[in-house]
């Protein structure tokens, strides 16, 4: 199960998440459905590339989980790890190529979750990366 349908804890803010719970307390967004927390998810690493300049794993987990909050560096490691993908190698934008941000998702929820990989629920990702990127109909 995942948490506040949240799978990659994302943090609560300002901004104003499609599918975020009405009725949101403490740290982390509550999302109505998993699709939406890994919307929101999809989106901020996109970002990160697009406006920040972050192309590799160890520049965006940097991001995604401070150093002062997180042991990043096992962070990097593990998401390196489970997805054969080097830390400093240079990843094209997750809307452009979701197949290669598929399992980095996947390795996150694992991390952030405390789940095994066979639980983290693959078409959610991908249906979500639809929601994020796709024009609705």
């Amino acid at each position: 199960m995942i948490k506040r349908n949240n799978p990659l804890n994302i943090r609560a803010g300002r901004s104003r998440w499609m599918g975020a719970a009405s009725s949101e307390t403490g740290s982390f967004v509550t999302f109505l459905t998993v699709a939406y927390g890994y919307r929101a998810a999809w989106k901020l690493l996109a970002n990160y590339h697009r406006y920040y300049h972050l192309w590799t794993l160890r520049q965006v987990i940097n991001r995604w989980a401070p150093p002062h909050e997180n042991n990043t560096a096992t962070y990097v490691r593990n998401v390196s790890h489970l997805t054969g993908l080097g830390p400093d190698a240079l990843l094209p934008s997750p809307q452009q190529d979701m197949e290669l941000w598929v399992p980095v998702l996947t390795a996150m929820t694992v991390i952030e979750q405390g789940m095994a990989w066979t639980q983290v629920p693959q078409r959610e990702i991908r249906r979500a990366w639809q929601m994020a990127f796709q024009p609705q109909e």
